[in-house]
């Protein structure tokens, strides 16, 4: 700067860049009561924070408004987080704030439990809307901070207990004005990265403040419509956020929420051996059964096949038998012969001529003649009963 004379534009500016540069005017934390409160048209918001003795001025823009979840106005005493800078057209110092919550636990209960109750009334936190986490993911996603214990402590509980799970960072601020909206861009790039099976969004404990990013109605409205099972991790076991209900699961800490997304080592290695035991069951049983079907087949074939033989034979000796009826043999048996005349069998009387060459064919051979003197006589057919025998006579 000059050291002769400096202008009131690079005074302003000297001034707000020795601001912009202090580490601890870029993040405080001020409790207040509200005064001279005024909405511009715009959205942005104007009033200033006193205490008994001083004030300072503060404004907030209308894109951080949506962090309010009361009815903010004059008199209302608050606590206010964000970093003090110059508005060097005014060369005025003020707050420009990021968040507002009630400062008394019991305005900051009682604009929670209003929210809360107006995000149970739409549904966000029924149970039928819970999605299941998997027994065995293949890319678990993290939002949280890439600095401090909480990703540390995330990544040494599934090392150690699913080592082969692939970890996905989206680092992101935990805290502070750019917080909500990270993690809303977050849970966005997370959602959409291919065989991604669960989201743990997690931060170490810290004061209701510390937290408030994760009462943000945005967000927890995020966490509800996510595709993909949301693990909430927010703080300690005693730390409760609108994410814990929103999310699939809540989890006491980090390292719980790991716990909760993988399946140990240990638990899978029982897994499948209780898998292998009762696949052998099953296999032993299945060949158990097929054996005493192949041996019910095996009787039930030999039986057939039995049943089969005996028929075959018995309709063979029935074949035998019939053929034995109608054996020509068996008439030379009871006395019967027969005559042919020129090779042919003689059936009638007419058929017999004087001077034929006849042969007559007995049962145990044949003799030949000649007819001479050939004398007939026809007679008629008569049966004749003898005894009480059922026979036929030819007489």
């Amino acid at each position: 700067m000059n050291q002769e004379a400096a202008s009131i534009t690079e005074l302003n500016a000297y001034i707000k860049m020795l601001l912009d540069n202090d580490e601890v005017l870029q993040n405080i934390h001020a409790i207040g009561e509200i005064s001279n409160f005024k909405k511009h048209s715009s959205g942005h918001l104007y009033f200033s924070l006193k205490d008994e003795k001083c004030s300072i001025k503060c404004m907030m823009f209308s894109h951080y408004t949506s962090n309010i979840n009361f009815n903010l106005e004059n008199g209302i005493k608050v606590f206010a987080y964000g970093n003090i800078s110059c508005y060097e057209p005014m060369g005025q110092y003020q707050i420009y704030i990021y968040y507002l919550a009630p400062a008394g636990l019991g305005e900051i209960n009682e604009s929670l439990k209003k929210l809360y109750k107006k995000l149970e009334s739409e549904g966000l936190f029924d149970e039928s809307r819970k999605k299941k986490l998997k027994k065995f993911p293949r890319k678990i996603g993290v939002i949280t901070s890439k600095t401090g214990a909480v990703i540390h402590d995330i990544s040494s509980v599934l090392k150690r207990r699913f080592p082969i799970a692939e970890i996905v960072l989206a680092s992101v601020r935990v805290q502070g004005s750019e917080a909500v909206q990270e993690i809303l861009n977050a849970i966005d790039l997370t959602e959409k990265i291919p065989e991604l099976d669960v989201i743990i969004i997690a931060r170490g404990g810290g004061s209701l403040e510390d937290l408030w990013a994760f009462n943000n109605e945005k967000v927890v409205r995020r966490i509800s419509n996510c595709k993909i099972p949301v693990i909430s991790a927010v703080g300690h076991d005693v730390d409760y956020t609108l994410c814990d209900y929103a999310a699939d699961v809540r989890a006491s800490t980090p390292s719980v929420a790991a716990e909760l997304a993988s399946e140990s080592i240990e638990n899978i290695f029982l897994i499948i051996n209780n898998f292998k035991q009762k696949f052998k069951n099953i296999l032993e049983n299945k060949i158990l059964n097929l054996s005493s079907e192949i041996k019910f087949l095996k009787q039930k074939i030999n039986i057939n096949f039995s049943n089969l033989i005996n028929k075959k034979i018995s309709d063979l000796n029935l074949l035998k038998n019939k053929l034995e009826i109608f054996n020509p043999e068996n008439i030379f048996t009871k006395g019967f012969v027969i005559i042919k005349i020129n090779n042919k069998i003689i059936k009638n009387i007419d058929n017999i001529t004087e001077n034929s060459q006849a042969k007559i064919i007995f049962l145990d051979g044949i003799a030949e003649f000649n007819i001479c003197n050939l004398k007939t006589k026809k007679t008629k057919n008569k049966i004749q009963k003898i005894g009480n025998k059922n026979e036929e006579k030819k007489i």
